[in-house]
């Protein structure tokens, strides 16, 4: 049983984390397949055939729509195609869309999910329980995807880089305050109003005399100093010797740990299960930096085969989340760039 992904390409990795998600939790009962809209694909005709081979053998389009995703074409494009083929469509709004927002004709679409709503993996993954008639789940951390959901949707929110002018005041006529003298003319009292009460001189009030006060009188500033004692000597403690070793034992504690090989590690925390695996491909590249990863040694360790990794490792790529360096005759190598750490410290379940 397949279901297809519609997305532009700015959000692959929100795509390539609800696939994750899905096969993940169905355990090959479901495929998820993934496109890759874009515009420089347009002309391109295998591709053209390839989504309609994919929408005929999927039974669900999951459409990712977002304020910046429903201004592609190629969106509307597939929504269009899954619906000429009478195929289940399932909007899923995120990053600022709501569903009550959905222009038409994706408005047509009844039942749409809201990524910020309450229950919304709960939602997400019932419907897609009832359409493959899959009776029952395993058990799933349900926060723990939504932290992880979350974090994947604030890296790839697009940042405004407009920097707004700032705007000079205009020269705009203002009435000068007239500065208040600082000696006031005396208010002449008008008819019907009471002389106010003369103001009484104060007249200086008399000090009195404080008694002298007599300091004591100073102590002899000669005084005989008492003879110093000679302070009592301490002996050191003495260490006791340390036990011999037998030859035997001091051959063995000089030899080093045997360092594993890179290849040969395994991730064997019980947080992998439930991790996505572009958050395993980024956790396991901050654990081995400043050191890359080939493609073969990403696929020995994580146990999946190469092919399958390729889509993330290119969509992690074009996202700033790792670096890939190339040199001659030797195999390109992938690292964690800053933005792929900041990820992990966000997407960390506390």
């Amino acid at each position: 049983m397949k279901l297809y992904i519609s997305h532009v390409s700015e959000e692959a990795l929100f795509a390539l984390l609800l696939k994750d998600f899905i096969e993940s939790t169905f355990l090959g009962q479901v495929e998820a397949i993934v496109s890759c809209s874009s515009a420089d694909n347009a002309a391109d005709r295998k591709w053209l055939q390839g989504i309609d081979g994919a929408l005929d053998s999927a039974k669900l389009l999951l459409l990712l729509c977002s304020p910046r995703s429903i201004q592609h074409g190629w969106i509307h494009f597939e929504a269009g195609c899954a619906w000429m083929k009478n195929l289940p469509v399932l909007v899923i709004c995120h990053s600022g869309l709501r569903s009550s927002e959905l222009p038409p004709p994706l408005s047509v679409f009844e039942d749409p999910l809201d990524v910020e709503g309450r229950e919304f993996m709960e939602a997400l993954f019932g419907t897609l329980a009832a359409t493959f008639g899959i009776h029952r789940l395993p058990r799933l951390s349900y926060e723990a995807m939504m932290v992880e959901l979350r974090a994947t949707l604030a890296s790839i929110a697009p940042q405004d880089e407009s920097v707004e002018e700032v705007r000079e005041p205009e020269d705009e006529p203002t009435e000068k305050v007239k500065p208040e003298p600082r000696h006031r003319p005396a208010k002449t009292p008008e008819a019907g109003e009471e002389d106010p009460e003369p103001v009484k001189k104060r007249t200086p009030e008399r000090k009195i005399s404080e008694a002298p006060k007599f300091s004591a009188a100073p102590e002899s500033t000669t005084r005989e100093r008492a003879p110093e004692r000679p302070a009592p000597r301490t002996e050191e403690p003495r260490t006791p010797a340390a036990p011999t070793i037998p030859s035997t034992t001091k051959e063995k504690a000089k030899k080093p740990e045997k360092v594993k090989e890179k290849a040969t590690v395994k991730l064997e925390s019980p947080q992998v299960k439930s991790e996505s695996l572009q958050k395993q491909i980024l956790r396991l590249l901050a654990e081995s930096d400043p050191r890359g990863y080939t493609l073969d040694d990403l696929s020995d360790i994580l146990e999946v085969m190469a092919p399958k990794l390729e889509p993330y490792l290119d969509a992690l790529k074009e996202q700033a989340y790792i670096d890939v360096s190339i040199s001659a005759n030797s195999p390109a190598e992938y690292s964690l760039a800053p933005k792929g750490r900041t990820y992990l410290s966000e997407s960390k379940v506390l």
